[in-house]
């Protein structure tokens, strides 16, 4: 298994899960990292704030919600 790029960290409200696969992109589409974004990002699941993620060492699981197709 490959090393993830970056440090999921997971909501503690909807367990919306910030990893390479969710992640913010920046210009050349490389996962941001969770530290560094903007200090407006808030959840795209349920909108709380930065504050409400916690670092996890979990893979992403089924119960995860998924971002909305768009």
């Amino acid at each position: 298994m490959e090393k993830p790029l970056i440090q999921p960290y997971i909501c503690a409200v909807c367990n919306y899960l910030y990893d390479d696969e969710s992640a913010e992109k920046d210009h050349n589409n490389a996962p941001i990292p969770f530290t560094q974004l903007p200090e407006e990002w808030r959840c795209p699941i349920c909108g709380v704030s930065q504050d409400q993620f916690t670092i996890t060492t979990s893979d992403r699981t089924p119960d995860v919600p998924e971002l909305p197709n768009k």
